[in-house]
C-alpha cells in the first residue's frame, strides 16, 4: 500500500519537474542512519547540487533524522566543520539531533571527513590535546603533554 502510494506522489511530483526520493528511516538510538543511508542520500543531494535544484527534505517531527541528512550534506558536499553546520541547521530549526546516536554519527562522519574542528576543553591547549576516533570504543580524549603538568595548568 505505501509503496503504491509513493509510486503516485512520484508521478505527480515528476509531471510537476520535481524530484522525490523516499527514505525509510527510523529515529532510534540504535538505528545506523548515515551507515544504511548515506550513499544514496549523498548521490541523490549531490545529483539536485550539481543540477542547481532545490532541496526540501523533511520528515515527520523536522528535528533528528531530517537534521542528520542536512548534516553530513553540508559536511560531505559543502565541506562545512560540523560546528558550523550544527549551528546552521539550529539557526534554521531550533530543536534539532536529540538522538544520541545521530549525534554521534554527525560527529563521526566529520571526523572521517577532516572537518570535526578545533574542539578543545576548557583549560587545554592545542599543544595538550589531541582527538582519535576508534570504532570499536567511540571518542578517546588523548593527552600528549605529560600528565601532571596537564593538571597542573588546570588547577
Amino acid at each position: 500500500m505505501l509503496d503504491e502510494k509513493l509510486q503516485s506522489i512520484q508521478g505527480l511530483l515528476a509531471s510537476e519537474i520535481i524530484q522525490h526520493f523516499y527514505l525509510k528511516g527510523v529515529d532510534d538510538e540504535h538505528y545506523d542512519m548515515l551507515g544504511l543511508h548515506r550513499e544514496e542520500c549523498r548521490s541523490f543531494l549531490q545529483e539536485a547540487k550539481e543540477s542547481g535544484k532545490k532541496i526540501l527534505l523533511h520528515c515527520l517531527g523536522g528535528h533528528n533524522r531530517s537534521a542528520l541528512i542536512v548534516a553530513a550534506a553540508m559536511i560531505v558536499l559543502e565541506r562545512t566543520p560540523v560546528l558550523d553546520v550544527v549551528r546552521h541547521i539550529k539557526s534554521k530549526r531550533g530543536i534539532i539531533l536529540t538522538n544520541l546516536s545521530f549525534q554521534r554519527q554527525v560527529c563521526e562522519l566529520a571526523a572521517e571527513e577532516g572537518l570535526l574542528g578545533g574542539i578543545i576543553p576548557c583549560g587545554y591547549s592545542t599543544e595538550k590535546v589531541e582527538y582519535l576516533y576508534n570504532r570499536s570504543s567511540g571518542w578517546e580524549l588523548v593527552r600528549i603533554a605529560d600528565e601532571e603538568k596537564a593538571l597542573e595548568s588546570r588547577l
